[in-house]
């Protein structure tokens, strides 16, 4: 499998008899928001690939990402896509392809090369916008490499 750190197909949460084991081995557990689950087919028509490939990646850059900060649990907000909507404004615009995710009281985008030739297999994390709970703006000490700047 391309994405080793991702549930099964079909599964949209650890499992309640996972989630302790994972705790004491200091292993992520994760979830689906609702919508996200909604939007995926979309959002892998819009990458060029099937549902099961983009959620896979998803999960495993999400586990990445929360690793990386620190988090033991993640909630998938968006998977993969290349627009963003203002939450206070409801405008929604293109953007570079990226997730979002909510780890502890943070939201990240997680942006994403997909190489030109659109295969999700080969993407490349290029950088991550770390928005702390109600900024507006990304905190620079936990953000890196290339991201959309709010606007």
């Amino acid at each position: 499998m391309a994405f080793p750190n991702s549930l099964d197909a079909g599964i949209w949460e650890t499992r309640e008899e996972e989630k302790e084991e994972k705790k004491k081995k200091g292993e992520i557990t994760m979830e689906w928001h609702e919508n996200a689950k909604v939007a995926l087919p979309e959002n892998a028509r819009r990458c060029r690939t099937d549902e099961a490939q983009l959620k896979a990646a998803t999960e495993h850059f999400a586990d990445a990402t929360a690793k990386r900060l620190g988090k033991a649990h993640v909630k998938i907000l968006r998977s993969f896509h290349d627009d963003t909507t203002d939450v206070a404004t409801k405008v929604t615009r293109p953007d570079k392809m990226h997730s979002t995710i909510g780890v502890g009281n943070m939201t990240v985008h997680t942006y994403v090369d997909l190489g030109g030739a659109i295969k999700v297999e080969k993407m490349q994390v290029v950088g991550e916008s770390v928005f702390k709970h109600h900024k507006k703006t990304p905190d620079p000490d936990l953000s890196f490499g290339a991201y959309t700047q709010p606007q």
